[in-house]
């Protein structure tokens, strides 16, 4: 993925273009399912919406940093090794995920039995503990009859639900984040206030900061009331919300921000919750394949989202539409997540395994 992006930066042609960005899909595809299920191999149940956020925390940080970062390359890095600004940030961006991913492949381990960095106590007590887990997922969900393979898990109506809870929470992530640049550029305009590419990164990362901080602490309230449903529910509830104080509000850019910083901060924690869920009703293969499926088909909004926003503010001139569906949209799939609660009751945490604090902390 890191090559890929690298590799943008020599681009000549639309084709070009083209085969780049199918390529940086085809790498992302299967990134966040093999991490999700990657988390379920390490950590028990009651501490995956903790453990999740700590892994989601890289898309707003990646907003916050990376915001500021990017629009300063572009603005003063014009002419490096005779590239333009936005040729050099892709260069200068992907090269360090290549690096990361050599490291990452030497030095991670698939299962806690084959880390080296735990003791002997520490790698069977916690396969131990994911296993009895998992038995005990399995006889709560029958699915040591029917729900182990891969096409019951296509299948199975929960999987579908999900499918659709998450793509209403990526719609509101991809349809607003691919065009808050654009929304501060016309807020600048029409408030008469002229914004530098730095300072548009910096307004545009301060909401992201704010979902960063929001998506932890629910995380961390979900693991400890043990309940995984109606922390997402509300959360894309109060996206919903932030979506109508951003509209309502645009005669004022603080109004605005406000609005946005809540709907990023629901859309955040709406998805470190909901990733809890799949692993507490889906074991062996019937979760890889769910989670594949549920991502695969959520990604679609990464398309639909920014170009119905598109579409819709050069239709009607402003983004006040498209940002109305996305608030409908989150509120029917909250309202359809709840509806469908008693069939996902193996979402509320019911094990007492517990991490010690060492290992949880390390991150590992």
């Amino acid at each position: 993925m890191g090559a890929v992006s690298a590799a943008t930066a020599f681009v000549q042609t639309e084709t070009h273009f083209f085969i780049a960005r199918f390529m940086l899909g085809f790498a992302e595809a299967g990134l966040l399912p093999g991490l999700i299920l990657y988390l379920t191999y390490w950590y028990p149940e009651r501490h995956r919406a903790r453990i999740v956020a700590l892994l989601y925390i890289a898309v707003p940080l990646s907003s916050v940093l990376g915001g500021p970062l990017s629009t300063a390359i572009i603005q003063h890095a014009d002419g490096l090794f005779g590239l333009a600004g936005w040729r050099n940030m892709f260069l200068l961006e992907g090269l360090p995920t290549v690096i990361i991913g050599v490291v990452t492949f030497f030095y991670l381990t698939s299962r806690p039995a084959e880390a080296k960095w735990l003791t002997d106590e520490q790698r069977g007590w916690l396969q131990r503990s994911l296993n009895d887990e998992a038995q005990v997922i399995a006889s709560r969900q029958g699915t040591t009859k029917g729900h182990r393979g891969l096409f019951s898990a296509l299948k199975d109506i929960r999987i579908v639900t999900m499918s659709a809870v998450l793509f209403s929470i990526f719609y509101g992530f991809y349809g607003v984040s691919f065009f808050l640049p654009q929304m501060i550029s016309a807020m600048s305009v029409e408030w008469g206030v002229e914004f530098s590419l730095v300072e548009i990164g910096f307004i545009t990362a301060a909401p992201f900061a704010v979902g960063t901080v929001a998506m932890i602490l629910a995380s961390r309230h979900s693991d400890r009331k043990g309940e995984r449903v109606w922390h997402t529910a509300i959360a894309m509830l109060v996206a919903a919300a932030g979506i109508t104080i951003a509209v309502l509000g645009n005669s004022s850019p603080y109004v605005m921000l406000v609005g946005i910083a809540l709907l990023l901060s629901g859309v955040l924690s709406a998805t470190s919750t909901f990733w809890a869920v799949p692993p507490s009703i889906l074991t062996g293969m019937a979760l890889a394949a769910g989670i594949g499926l549920m991502n695969s088909f959520a990604n679609l909004s990464g398309f639909i989202g920014p170009y119905l926003a598109g579409y819709l503010k050069d239709r009607t001139g402003t983004f006040d539409v498209p940002m109305y569906i996305i608030g409908g949209v989150l509120v029917v799939a909250a309202l359809v997540l709840l509806g469908s609660r008693r069939g996902l009751s193996g979402a509320s945490v019911t094990t007492e395994t517990s991490i010690p604090d060492e290992v949880v902390s390390s991150g590992r």
